[in-house]
């Protein structure tokens, strides 16, 4: 599902915005590639994108959440490593081969939903707090 990226995303701080744009892009690309039949172990690259983009991202918000004693930032974290690890297991059978092509599109929707779900159940709630701390 390719993801239309709307105002109604952002946090109102640059680098988190920017950091989410950047996550919507790569799994936009994931889902072109796999839309012209890409090799399920390319694609599984292109995953490896999404997990570094999204662990930066992690770190650059726990950064600002810890320098700004947010209150939830402990929770807020064991969220974020919940988050890695479905996105490991849901990256390890692009990447070992063990996914046939004609099961991307159904396992697909796990990443926009992943991603989509952290913006929007995770960080949205958080907006008007975020936007102080900066």
């Amino acid at each position: 599902m390719i993801i239309e990226w709307t105002d109604a995303y952002k946090i109102g701080i640059p680098g988190v915005d920017d950091d989410h744009r950047k996550l919507v892009d790569i799994v936009n690309h994931f889902f072109a590639q796999a839309q012209y039949g890409v090799d399920t172990r390319a694609l599984g690259a292109i995953l490896d994108q999404v997990a570094e983009q999204l662990g930066e991202h992690f770190e650059r918000e726990e950064v600002l959440l810890d320098r700004n004693d947010y209150l939830d930032r402990l929770s807020h974290s064991a969220r974020h490593r919940q988050v890695m690890l479905q996105l490991q297991r849901f990256i390890e059978p692009y990447k070992d081969g063990s996914l046939l092509h004609d099961q991307t599109s159904d396992k697909a929707e796990f990443l926009s939903h992943l991603v989509l779900k952290h913006i929007v159940e995770d960080d949205l709630p958080f907006k008007s707090c975020l936007r102080t701390l900066v």
